[in-house]
């Protein structure tokens, strides 16, 4: 099992037990807080015994619970120092850590996901009338990742997208339509411009509590700029289906969000600018608290169409 990192399963888990409460903003007094916090935490993971843990843990999410809806504590207790899992730590209980098997759509067609020992995704392959069609193997380097497409019907289709990160940018390398994106602090994008010879489209990201809630897309042709897009995110406060996976979170956010998954939390309901309809989502979870089904339905404006629901189902490993 994969060391476990106590300020993740913090941040993430049980934030759901506190309600927010503003506090300060200062920079030099959240880190100090932030790695408070986190030493007395980590010295509860000290106790080896697990009731005793256990309990230790409970008084410090208490102490400290009304400051975790706050984005500058999630940086600051993501700035401070680690500590592992405690010995009698098993993988079972809240702890429990599932990775992404598989997600089936409801006409039976699903995608398939495989991981290293890091939990970073590997290989993503898509199966259609039960029989691969195509794949995408992702591979890590220390300043570049590559995504690899292979299609088993048409061989000839099959091409490579690398990236190149120079700390918070990440670069395409593609020649004829080039695209940088910038990151947040938390790997996250927050800017992704793409351009040709006289055009280019710049969208912009918006994040609370580590949920992206806001897209904007601007679109740029011959020096006249307009707006293309604008779309909103709501969130509940449970596990994603990939909340335990360690692929860089700027392509998880990019390459999940269309399917309708969040990073950290299940998406509830997506609205876009000039479309008449808004999208709906419901969630049946399992006993460790990921999801197992997810309930989508289309509701359209003024009577323009009928509402459709679609279900989609989602294993782990």
């Amino acid at each position: 099992m994969e060391r476990f990192f106590l300020k993740y399963f913090i941040i993430a888990n049980f934030a759901i037990f506190v309600a927010f409460t503003s506090c300060s903003n200062d920079e030099n007094e959240m880190t100090a807080l932030g790695k408070k916090f986190m030493k007395e935490a980590c010295d509860c993971f000290s106790i080896d015994d697990p009731e005793n843990g256990f309990d230790c843990m409970e008084i410090v999410y208490e102490k400290y619970g009304k400051y975790f809806d706050n984005e500058d504590f999630v940086i600051a207790t993501n700035n401070a120092p680690k500590c592992d899992e405690p010995a009698w730590w098993d993988g079972g209980g809240d702890f429990k850590t599932k990775l992404l098997d598989k997600i089936i759509s409801d006409d039976g067609e699903f995608i398939e996901f495989e991981y290293d020992e890091q939990n970073r995704i590997t290989n993503i392959s898509m199966y259609y009338n039960g029989e691969l069609s195509n794949s995408q193997t992702l591979t890590y380097g220390e300043n570049e990742f590559i995504i690899s497409y292979s299609h088993v019907d048409y061989p000839d289709d099959d091409y490579e997208e690398k990236y190149v990160i120079d700390g918070n940018t990440v670069t395409a390398v593609d020649d004829e339509y080039p695209f940088t994106i910038t990151l947040n602090s938390s790997g996250y994008p927050i800017k992704i411009i793409e351009s040709g010879e006289n055009w280019s489209d710049e969208t912009t990201y918006q994040y609370q509590g580590g949920n992206m809630i806001r897209w904007t897309r601007m679109e740029t042709y011959n020096d006249e700029v307009e707006l293309g897009y604008e779309a909103e995110f709501s969130y509940d406060n449970k596990k994603s289906p990939i909340y335990s996976c360690k692929s860089p979170k700027w392509f998880l956010l990019l390459w999940f969000i269309d399917s309708g998954i969040g990073v950290n939390n299940n998406i509830t309901e997506w609205k876009e600018d000039g479309r008449e309809r808004t999208t709906t989502y419901t969630y049946i979870f399992d006993s460790d608290g990921y999801p197992t089904r997810q309930i989508k339905t289309y509701t359209y404006e003024d009577g323009e169409g009928d509402d459709q629901t679609y279900i989609t189902e989602f294993t782990y490993k």
